[in-house]
């Protein structure tokens, strides 16, 4: 009888064992998924902040961080037609309109200009001043 509850317990305490190494195997799998994920998109932003060709910023991408030629052509275009574009609209509330970062980015989601650079694919090309207005005309 002790010998069964003993086993018993042991098999209790290797599920539990098993459980947290799990735990911690995909919690350090989120943190390094994550990273990753902040590394390319500050990589593409840089680059293209830099005014490096949309080319090879892609096989930069493709070659630093291993991702395929389609995924770093998306991730190109939403910093390209959103990302950019929100970073130069709180750059330009900041200096202009004496906005705080804070406020800038609450004006950026609460007016509506990530959803009018996802609507209208030619907005991404006006100039910061020009977003606003329209987005405030709305």
């Amino acid at each position: 009888m002790a010998n069964k509850a003993g086993e018993y317990l042991s098999r209790v305490g290797a599920f539990a064992l098993d459980a947290v190494r799990e735990s911690a195997r995909r919690r350090d799998e989120d943190v390094a998924n994550e990273s990753q994920e902040n590394g390319i998109q500050i990589t593409t932003a840089a680059l293209y902040e830099a005014k490096v060709k949309d080319d090879i910023i892609i096989r930069m991408l493709q070659k630093f961080w291993g991702i395929t030629d389609s995924e770093a052509r998306e991730r190109l275009r939403i910093e390209k037609t959103i990302e950019y574009p929100c970073r130069s609209v709180a750059e330009y509330l900041m200096s202009e309109e004496a906005m705080t970062k804070g406020e800038a980015d609450d004006f950026i989601i609460n007016s509506g200009v990530i959803d009018y650079l996802r609507e209208e694919r030619s907005a991404w090309k006006l100039s910061p001043k020009e977003l606003v207005s329209i987005v405030e005309s709305k």
